[in-house]
């Protein structure tokens, strides 16, 4: 995978009220080489529930900084 093979983090947001199913999007992460995060959301997270996600972001970002 393309993705996988660049070694850069990539952080997946699930809403877990999307029409596709939350396992779906976490082995869709998982061929990623991704990790996943799930908000009591639609297929939009970051429109719905904002502050979560910018609390789950700015843990991802933390965690993948180089230090």
């Amino acid at each position: 995978n393309a993705v996988r093979a660049t070694g850069i983090p990539v952080l997946v947001l699930i809403g877990e009220h999307d029409l596709w199913r939350v396992d779906a999007h976490r082995a869709f992460a998982r061929r990623l080489g991704a990790r996943s995060s799930v908000f009591a959301a639609g297929h939009s997270p970051g429109e719905t529930t904002p502050y979560e996600v910018a609390r789950a972001l700015v843990a991802f970002y933390d965690s993948a900084s180089v230090r």
